[in-house]
C-alpha cells in the first residue's frame, strides 16, 4: 500500500473484512512505526465503542409520544414518573399554565409544553429518569408543523410568545422524540495532510479542511435512508439543527476550526 489514509485505518479497526491479509499487516506494521497513526486507531476503537453502546442502550431512536391525563395515568405501572412530572415545574398563581403533558410509557419518558405568561414565552421541559450528561442531545418535533426544537442537557427550551402559536391546540398535536444515531466530537488534532475523512456511521461521510475551514457531511440515500438530521455544537457557533437537502450534502464552516460536536439523527 503506497500511502496509509485515516479511511484505511477506519478500515482496520471497524471492517477489518474489507480488507485483505496483506492490507491488514501493511497498516499494522504503519501504525506500530507511527505515534500519530496509533493515536486515530485509538480515537476509532474509542468511537466505536461509544457507538456500540448507544445502540444498545437506546435502540429505538425516534419515540412516539402520546398525550396523558394525571387521572388516567393512576393506574399506570410508570406512574412515578408520570408524577413526577406534574410537580417537576414550580408554577405561580396566573403565570404559568400547562398547556400539555407528552408521555412515552415504554422508554420512561415525559414531555411537557408551559406557557409562562410572566415571561411571555413558552416552555418545553423533557423528564426521564438517566441522569443527564454534557454530551445529551435530543430533538423534539412537532410533526403537525413539520418544526424542530433541540433540546440539550438542560432538559428545556423556550420561546416567545407569538401568533404562529396561538391557533395551535397542544393537546392534539403529534410528537416525537429523536434520539442521536450516533455523536463524536470533532477538533483539528485529528487532522491529517490537510483534512480528516470519517465514516461515522454506514453510508454518511465527513470531510473536515482545515485550509478553508469547511465541515462536509455527504448521505448516500441508498444506504442511510434514516438519517435526516444533523446537529453542530461548537463555542463560537453555537448549536445548530441541519437538515440533508436534496442532493444529499450538508456544508457548514466553522469558525477558525473550532473543535465542534456533532450529532446524527433519523
Amino acid at each position: 500500500m503506497k500511502h496509509i489514509t485515516e479511511e484505511h485505518i477506519e478500515k482496520f479497526v471497524r471492517y477489518p473484512e474489507l480488507l485483505s491479509k496483506d492490507e491488514k499487516n501493511a497498516i499494522k506494521e504503519v501504525i506500530g512505526q507511527s505515534r500519530e497513526l496509533r493515536q486515530l486507531a485509538q480515537w476509532f476503537e474509542d468511537f466505536y465503542a461509544d457507538l456500540d453502546e448507544l445502540d444498545r442502550k437506546h435502540g429505538d431512536h425516534v419515540v412516539s409520544l402520546q398525550p396523558i391525563d394525571y387521572k388516567s395515568a393512576q393506574g399506570s405501572p410508570h406512574n412515578q414518573l408520570i408524577f413526577a412530572a406534574k410537580s417537576d415545574v414550580k408554577q405561580e398563581e396566573g403565570l404559568l399554565e400547562t398547556l400539555a403533558t407528552f408521555a412515552s410509557e415504554e422508554q420512561q419518558i415525559i414531555v411537557r409544553i408551559l406557557r409562562d405568561n410572566g415571561k411571555e414565552q413558552y416552555q418545553i421541559h423533557l423528564l426521564y429518569e438517566e441522569e443527564p450528561n454534557e454530551n445529551e442531545m435530543n430533538i423534539l418535533t412537532l410533526i403537525d408543523r413539520d418544526i424542530d426544537f433541540i433540546i440539550d442537557s438542560s432538559r428545556h427550551v423556550s420561546f416567545p410568545l407569538d401568533e404562529q402559536w396561538e391557533d395551535i391546540d397542544w393537546q392534539k398535536v403529534s410528537l416525537s422524540l429523536r434520539k442521536p444515531l450516533t455523536y463524536r466530537k470533532i477538533s483539528k488534532e485529528y487532522l491529517s495532510d490537510d483534512c480528516l475523512d470519517l465514516l461515522l456511521i454506514e453510508g454518511i461521510s465527513v470531510r473536515l479542511h482545515q485550509t478553508d475551514s469547511v465541515l462536509k457531511i455527504k448521505k448516500d440515500p441508498l444506504i442511510s435512508k434514516e438519517c435526516s438530521r444533523v446537529v453542530i455544537k461548537g463555542k463560537n457557533m453555537g448549536c445548530r439543527l441541519f437538515r440533508f437537502r436534496e442532493d444529499h450534502k450538508l456544508k457548514v464552516s466553522l469558525s477558525q476550526l473550532e473543535p465542534v460536536s456533532v450529532w446524527f439523527f433519523n
